[in-house]
């Protein structure tokens, strides 16, 4: 450090450690509060660009012809699916899954039109359309007309005739897609350069606004993916049953996430620990680099939630890499302060904490800089 920038810095930080040391405390609370508002994201915008071609597509096709927040779930019983007692079952579980809020419908083989089991007329089918589980419906047609119609074969019964699948379709959230479509056309705006002050101002907001949103639609999404899995387990003794879907995927790719960086975070942190030990062998030079990366990352995560930034799938293993990056920093200051310890063991503790400042400054601030670039 120079001169000036040296003394001064001596002066404010290394001659008044009880203030940086309850400066630093106020920052890892302040810090902590505002990691409260951290979230995970798994929505399509973390993982494509936002000008997106395929993207632009897809929310064109969805918004054209309806949404794709369903889930599917596979039923296969031990005994026979067409039994009385086998529909009774699965009659009972998909009873439940319609009365769950957030659930618009279910459509299963109980509930769709039959046409050929046995065959009606158009005239019938206008007064009456019958379903599987009409009393007049013959249940061995119905199971032909499933394997073999052009309209279900494939799609709610397996080719053997043992697995049939449900469709849970989602309640769409109308001030969701409200506050995506109003984003999505000031953001195409922006990209053509046609947005003027106000409309910048009301993007922001809506951004803003949307983010917010997005965070408790996922949590409701995720909470009712956990009351549909609590349902199938009910009735997984009589049937091997999964679950699938997109909303399903996201719930999860979340939980995932959240689990490896909690796993990365422990396990790099027990490494670092051990390391340090072993290195060092003395418990301060053990405590003191540890509570220093705890302190980054918990301020990490604060600022990252105070600025409302998302984590995502590709970016979640950042906690790994700055407990890292900062301990390569702390065993550098700390092998160089043992080393003029060693070299002046007559010298307090303040020279010596200003000298290896001065000596490691430069070389700390120029590895930060390309770490970073």
């Amino acid at each position: 450090m120079n001169k000036s920038p040296g003394r001064l810095y001596e002066r404010l930080v290394i001659g008044r450690p009880l203030v940086v040391v309850l400066l630093l405390v106020v920052l890892a609370t302040v810090s902590a509060y505002y990691a409260r508002d951290f979230r995970l994201d798994a929505s399509a915008d973390s993982l494509v660009l936002q000008d997106d071609d395929s993207l632009a597509f897809y929310r064109e096709v969805r918004q054209r012809y309806g949404s794709d927040d369903f889930l599917i779930a596979t039923y296969a019983p031990e005994g026979k699916l067409f039994q009385s007692a086998t529909l009774d079952k699965l009659e009972a579980m998909q009873h439940r899954l319609a009365e769950l809020d957030g659930v618009a419908g279910i459509t299963s083989i109980l509930n769709v039109p039959l046409i050929a089991s046995p065959p009606v007329s158009l005239g019938q089918l206008r007064d009456d359309i019958p379903t599987l589980q009409d009393s007049r419906t013959d249940k061995a047609l119905a199971r032909k007309e499933f394997l073999t119609s052009p309209l279900y074969s494939g799609m709610l019964l397996s080719d053997d005739g043992r697995t049939t699948a449900i469709q849970i379709m989602l309640e769409r959230d109308p001030r969701y897609h409200e506050l995506l479509e109003r984003r999505n056309e000031l953001r195409q705006k922006k990209r053509q350069g046609s947005l003027n002050e106000a409309e910048a101002t009301t993007l922001q907001h809506v951004e803003q606004t949307f983010d917010a949103y997005t965070g408790k639609t996922q949590a409701r999404q995720a909470q009712l993916v956990d009351q549909v899995r609590n349902i199938l387990a009910d009735y997984r003794g009589d049937a091997d049953i999964h679950l699938g879907g997109l909303p399903m995927i996201a719930a999860d790719m979340i939980d995932f996430v959240r689990g490896d960086i909690g796993l990365f975070v422990i396990g790099v942190g027990v490494l670092l620990l051990v390391l340090l030990a072993v290195i060092f062998r003395r418990l301060r030079w053990v405590l003191v680099p540890a509570v220093i990366c705890a302190t980054v990352a918990v301020a990490v995560f604060g600022f990252l939630g105070a600025m409302g930034w998302h984590l995502t799938v590709v970016s979640s293993n950042f906690v790994a890499l700055v407990l890292i990056l900062t301990l390569s920093l702390i065993v550098h200051l700390v092998v160089r302060q043992i080393e003029i310890q060693d070299a002046r063991p007559d010298a307090d503790q303040r020279s010596v904490l200003a000298a290896t400042l001065r000596n490691k400054f430069a070389p700390s601030l120029f590895t930060t800089l390309t770490t970073v670039v």
